[in-house]
């Protein structure tokens, strides 16, 4: 396999594939382990279980939502040719998803089934706040 389909440019062409496939306009990801191997970045995650990190995927776009401790660490140890544009929104960050659903108007975001459910509830009041509907169908290996 080469380095490219191995790697995060890789791993993101393959999440799109099946974004593509399964009819999502969106999906959301919140898990560390999970982020680690999207993104490629080692040595920021910290395993803290307070979950400040989200990644918001697209078709065109690769977001990376994190707060001040991190941003630096992420921008220094992203691989080169990176897809990812970090951001520091200062909002909640199901506030700042929610955000994002609506400015890219998805009709479905996929989000994680082990996500948890206070986080996945934000992100349902921040489209209410919006006045947007979408699907937040639960994303799984099938």
């Amino acid at each position: 396999m080469s380095e490219f389909a191995a790697g995060p440019a890789g791993r993101i062409e393959r999440v799109r594939a099946l974004m593509v496939v399964r009819g999502y306009d969106a999906i959301v990801v919140r898990d560390e382990a999970n982020l680690r191997w999207l993104t490629g970045v080692k040595g920021v995650f910290d395993y803290t279980f307070e979950f400040p990190h989200a990644a918001f995927i697209t078709a065109d776009q690769c977001l990376f939502h994190t707060d001040s401790r991190y941003l630096n660490s992420f921008e220094e140890n992203t691989p080169a040719g990176s897809p990812w544009v970090y951001d520091m929104d200062e909002g909640t960050i199901p506030g700042w998803v929610a955000g994002k659903i609506a400015a890219n108007k998805c009709r479905v975001c996929a989000v994680e089934d082990d996500m948890q459910i206070n986080f996945y509830q934000g992100i349902q009041r921040g489209l209410e706040d919006r006045s947007v509907a979408c699907m937040l169908p639960l994303m799984h290996d099938d």
